[in-house]
This record gives C-alpha cells, sequence and structure tokens, in this order.
C-alpha cells in the first residue's frame, strides 16, 4: 500500500520481513469506524488502524514502513475479492462480498452463490436428463440442474476450460460423462458421481448427492481446444485447436490415439456427418 501526501508519496506500506500488504492486486480500500480495510485478489481481508496508517512515516532511506494487521480473515484460497458492502441492518455488523457472507467478529464465512468469474466458454446437455455443464477461463468445469436452477457440483483446474462435449450415451451408458477441453491443449474426461453410492450419477437428486472425479487425461494439442465432436456410433473422438490439428482417438474403455492431421487454419468447430465424415469450421 502507499500512502500519499500533497500529490506524492509519503510512504510504502508493507508487513514484517518486507512481506506485502496482500499477494496480488488489492481490488478495495475503505475506512469504517476508524479502521482501514482493504480486500484482495487473494482471498483475504484485512483490518489495519486508521491512526497508524494516517500517522505512518519513513525511518530510514528505503521508504518502507512495516505495520502489521489488526485482524484479518483467508476467506478462501480459490477466492477472488473484488469489492465489499457493509450492511444497514441496525445492531448488525455484516458484510456481503461478491463471492460470500462475511462477519469479521463472530460467525465464519458463508457461501451465498457461486457462479463463473468471467465469460462462459463453453456448455454441453445431457443426453438423458435436465443436467447442463459449463466451463470458462476461470478454470472451472460445473454442473446444474436447469430445471431446477440449482448448481450442483464444481471442480477447479488450473487452466482455464474452453470446450465441452457430453458423452453420448453410447459410449457412456449412464450419461454422466463429459469430455473437457483446456486452454493448455489438455483433454479431460469427467464423470459425475454419487458420493454416497459410488455410482454414476443419472438422475435428478439432491446437491449434496453429486461429485466430480477425473478419469482420463490426454493432451493431443499445444494450444487451446476449441471443439470436440463424438461420431455418430460413439466410436471416435475428434478435438480439434487453435494449433490447426484435428486429433482422433479411437473410444473404447481408454481413449487410445488413433492419429491427427494439420488444417489450414485454427479450427473452430467440429461436425460429424451421417456417413461419418467430418466436417471443420475454421
Amino acid at each position: 500500500m502507499l500512502l500519499w501526501e500533497g500529490g506524492h508519496i509519503k510512504v510504502e506500506l508493507s508487513r514484517a520481513a518486507g512481506k506485502p500488504c496482500h499477494q496480488g492486486p488489492i481490488n478495495q480500500i475503505m475506512l469504517d469506524e476508524g479502521e482501514v480495510i482493504t480486500i484482495g485478489s487473494d482471498g483475504c481481508v484485512r483490518i489495519w488502524d486508521f491512526e497508524t496508517v494516517d500517522t505512518a512515516d519513513t525511518i530510514d532511506e528505503t521508504g518502507l514502513l512495516e505495520i502489521e494487521p489488526i485482524n484479518e480473515l483467508q476467506v478462501d484460497k480459490n477466492v477472488r475479492l473484488f469489492s465489499m458492502i457493509k450492511m444497514n441492518d441496525i445492531g448488525n455488523n455484516f458484510w456481503l462480498s461478491q463471492d460470500l457472507f462475511f462477519c469479521y467478529q463472530t460467525q465464519d464465512p458463508e457461501c451465498l452463490f457461486s457462479f463463473h468469474s468471467g465469460a462462459i466458454e463453453a456448455l454441453a446437455i445431457s443426453p438423458l436428463t435436465y443436467l447442463m455443464a459449463t466451463t470458462g477461463l476461470d478454470c472451472s468445469v460445473r454442473l446444474y440442474d436447469f430445471a431446477s436452477k440449482t448448481p450442483l457440483v464444481q471442480m477447479k483446474f488450473k487452466q482455464g476450460g474452453t470446450a465441452l462435449a457430453w458423452v453420448p450415451r453410447l459410449v457412456s451408458n449412464g450419461g454422466a460423462q463429459i469430455t473437457a477441453g483446456f486452454e493448455d491443449g489438455v483433454v479431460r474426461i469427467l464423470e459425475l458421481y454419487d458420493p454416497e453410492g459410488l455410482t454414476n450419477f443419472v438422475g435428478r437428486k439432491r446437491v449434496s448427492d453429486a461429485d466430480i472425479r477425473l478419469k482420463q487425461v490426454f493432451k493431443p494439442h499445444t494450444s487451446p481446444v476449441t471443439a470436440l465432436a463424438y461420431d455418430r456410433d460413439g466410436e471416435v473422438l475428434a478435438t480439434g485447436s487453435k494449433d490447426q490439428t484435428v486429433f482422433f482417438f479411437e473410444v473404447e474403455r481408454d481413449y487410445k490415439p488413433i492419429g491427427y492431421i494439420t488444417t489450414p487454419g485454427p479450427v473452430c468447430q467440429l461436425t460429424w456427418s451421417t456417413v461419418s465424415r467430418l466436417h471443420f469450421l475454421f
């Protein structure tokens, strides 16, 4: 944090041993009842004494002053906090952020809603029931029951998702498998299941009854995967990418590579015809 005075930087504030006030951008700074509150992309809310900040001054040529927060909360490692507001209920000291419910003195945080943090890159619909999968560059794949408008479960990855295809019932009898492509060229086969019965999740159940597990991973591309397509018999999976290639995999118990072809440009879409010919869109 930088403390300004008269158009000039008066002092740079850090934590002990030169640690930054937050690991990553500070997205909001608020003054509340004699306290300075900072909200960071590292998922932390930190509270600083206003008088200490207001009277801060350099003690050497570095222009750096080390202070410590008087209170802090690590909301979650996978949360990026962008803003927070104080509720106006009389007698309450609660705050609302984009991701969760927060009271820094008493209660633990409670998640209210969860969404993609950015554009949805791909969507796929279950061939069997009212389930929908989405993915985006926030590195998550999320499952919803769209009939009841209920989020079921999500899975986080290190790379953003760019393509989705629901595995045909000819391949997965339970209709509980999803193929996902990612921006690093990786393709993952995911399976939706009931964690209590350890069986494929095929119907509409309670939210607590659904989970996702990783079934298989392979990396056919060097650039983002842009298209996924199964042939009509469910025997071959084709994957297209911005790297100007289309890979083919034999679909059995595991996905076995058949080969690949190069294309004149980045692949945008793949579609199998009724005579098992593959059409490309660039």
